[in-house]
């Protein structure tokens, strides 16, 4: 019987790695994940989430403009580039702290590194080293 460095290796830590890896750790798989950058995912980390945050952020101007003309007295606002910026990021950060800490308290190794599959059971870290996995993808 062949021996492997994991029962499943996964390359990307986004939602659906994230889910992927910590499935097959709860169902008792040694799991390895690479993600190069954050763990989270594009969505998550560059995309949606961040793009949906300041597009809401964008929108109170507009809101507060028609609170007015539905009898509200609105005082004067202004807006803070800095804060807006802060807050974003800071959701973020809270984000990929939320799915690395869901990862090892399942016990999926993280490794922040690129990875390419390079055999049918090889993994290639972008260090050089390889891994092999029963399961890698």
């Amino acid at each position: 019987m062949s021996s492997y460095d994991y029962d499943l290796f996964v390359i990307g830590a986004g939602s659906g790695g994230v889910r992927a890896g910590r499935l097959a750790a709860e169902l008792g798989a040694k799991v390895a994940i690479a993600e190069e950058y954050r763990v989270g995912g594009t969505c998550v980390i560059r995309g949606c989430v961040p793009k949906k945050l300041l597009v809401y952020g964008a929108h109170f101007a507009e809101d507060l403009a028609d609170a007015r003309r539905f009898g509200w007295d609105v005082p004067q606002c202004a807006f803070d580039w800095p804060t807006l910026r802060d807050n974003v990021l800071a959701e973020v950060d809270r984000l990929n702290q939320a799915y690395t800490t869901t990862l090892n308290n399942n016990h999926v190794e993280i490794i922040l590194e690129r990875a390419t599959v390079a055999g049918p059971h090889e993994v290639r870290l972008a260090s050089g080293r390889d891994v092999t996995a029963r399961r890698p993808g």
